[in-house]
């Protein structure tokens, strides 16, 4: 999405780095938020997304700034998603049911959801490196279809 700036995938022995979990490999995202680099004037970038058996809507933003020794750095994403479209009624192993019997036709009940999301970010750049902070929010709150029994 628009808030990586780069993946890096490792593998074998340095994946270990991450933690005695990562034996299978690591995926890390880069993302800027503290700029490494120099950032001269104002740039930015956003998407809006759309679609999906959930009807997800999607959103996410990012702005740099900098005068070459100091750099900003703001992003912000949400997105709300609705119960998940399904043929037919939702049915509990539980509990047979019969054509007539009450249910959500068409959607999975309690799978919708919401999340939101941001940071912040700032550096000072000199010649041989920099030095910087930031932080970050993420918030979310969705459903979970399990039965009543789990």
């Amino acid at each position: 999405p628009v808030n990586v700036e780069r993946i890096e995938i490792v593998r074998g022995p340095a994946a270990l780095l991450y933690g005695g979990s990562a034996i299978g490999g690591v995926v890390n995202t880069f993302d800027n938020r503290i700029p490494t680099e120099a950032i001269e004037g104002i740039h930015g970038a956003g998407e809006l997304r759309y679609g999906g058996a959930d009807t997800t809507r999607s959103s996410a933003g990012k702005l740099e700034a900098g005068n070459g020794t100091f750099a900003l750095h703001l992003d912000a994403n949400a997105r709300a998603f609705n119960d998940l479209k399904i043929p037919g009624k939702a049915r509990s192993r539980h509990a047979p049911q019969t054509d007539d019997s009450p249910g959500k036709n068409g959607r999975l009940g309690n799978s919708d959801g919401r999340q939101d999301g941001g940071a912040v970010g700032g550096s000072y750049t000199w010649d041989d490196g920099y030095a910087g902070l930031s932080y970050s929010n993420y918030d979310a709150n969705y459903g979970s279809p399990a039965e009543q029994d789990v």
